[in-house]
C-alpha cells in the first residue's frame, strides 16, 4: 500500500473509529483519521480506551484485498508490524498479547480494533489504534505504560503516527501477498504469554489453562485444565 491519499487530523474527537464510520462516503479508499485525544474511544468488547496526554489515536480506512475469511487477521498483522517497528526503530521491548495487544514490561502499551463497513466489492475495513506515547492514563483494572517509560528522548505522537502507519501499510502488503504464516512466526517471537497459566474468555465460557502459542493462521492454541487442546479464533486472555 502507498501512503493514505487523505489524512485528517483533529485535536479532539469522540472516537476516530466512529468519525471515520460516519464519514465513510466522503473518504477515499485509503485514508487516515487521527486525533491527539479521544473523549469516547473504545476497544474490543466495547471497553473504554482512555487517552492520556500526549497519546496517539488513529483509524486507517482501507479496501481489503485478502479473502473475506482472512480479513479478521488484519488486526493481528497490524499489531505484529507495529511491534516489529517499535523494536527495530526505537528499541522498545515490545511483546504481544493474543490476539492484538502490544505490551511492554507486562503493561499494555497499545490496543487495536478492527471493524468492517459495507458488503461485497464495496467492503472497507476500519483499523483503529490507540497508543500511549508520552504518558499513560490511570487505569484501575490493568497495568498500562507509555513509550516514554522506555525512552530517554521519546518521539512525538506525530512521529510515532508516521512510523506506525508506514509499518502497517507494509505489513498489509506482505500479508496480502504471502498470507498469515510469516506473521504467525513473528508473533511467536514476540509472544508475552506462551507457556503461562491464564484465564481465557471466549464468547461462551471462561477457561483456565496454559497458553500454548498460535497456529500458522494466528489462532490461539490453549490447553484448558482437564481437557484437550483447543484452537480459539476469538476471545481474550486475562492478565
Amino acid at each position: 500500500m502507498e501512503k493514505p491519499s487523505r489524512v485528517l487530523r483533529f485535536d479532539v474527537l469522540d472516537s476516530t473509529q466512529e468519525w471515520a464510520r460516519a464519514h465513510l462516503d466522503g473518504l477515499p479508499g485509503f485514508a487516515l483519521v487521527a486525533a491527539a485525544r479521544q473523549t469516547a474511544g473504545h476497544g474490543r468488547r466495547g471497553r473504554a480506551w482512555l487517552s492520556g496526554e500526549g497519546g496517539l489515536s488513529f483509524t486507517l480506512v482501507f479496501v481489503p484485498r485478502a479473502p473475506a475469511a482472512a480479513r479478521p487477521q488484519y488486526a493481528q498483522v497490524a499489531a505484529i508490524a507495529m511491534a516489529r517497528a517499535l523494536r527495530a526503530r526505537r528499541g522498545v521491548p515490545v511483546s504481544l498479547k493474543w490476539p492484538n495487544d502490544l505490551l511492554a514490561a507486562g503493561a499494555k502499551l497499545s490496543g487495536i480494533l478492527l471493524d468492517s463497513a459495507g458488503a461485497g466489492p464495496g467492503t472497507r475495513m476500519l483499523l483503529g489504534v490507540g497508543m500511549n506515547v508520552l504518558s499513560a492514563p490511570a487505569v484501575a483494572d490493568r497495568p498500562v505504560c507509555a513509550l516514554a517509560d522506555f525512552l530517554e528522548n521519546p518521539p512525538s505522537p506525530d512521529e510515532v503516527l508516521e512510523e506506525m502507519v508506514d509499518a502497517i501499510a507494509e505489513g498489509f502488503d506482505r500479508f496480502e501477498r504471502e498470507g498469515m504464516a510469516p506473521f504467525a512466526a513473528d508473533f511467536r517471537t514476540f509472544d508475552a504469554l506462551v507457556g503461562t497459566r491464564r484465564r481465557l474468555l471466549t464468547g461462551r465460557e471462561e477457561l483456565e489453562g496454559v497458553v500454548l502459542g498460535v497456529t500458522d493462521d494466528g489462532a490461539l492454541r490453549f490447553l484448558p485444565d482437564g481437557g484437550a487442546e483447543r484452537v480459539v479464533w476469538s476471545g481474550e486472555i486475562l492478565i
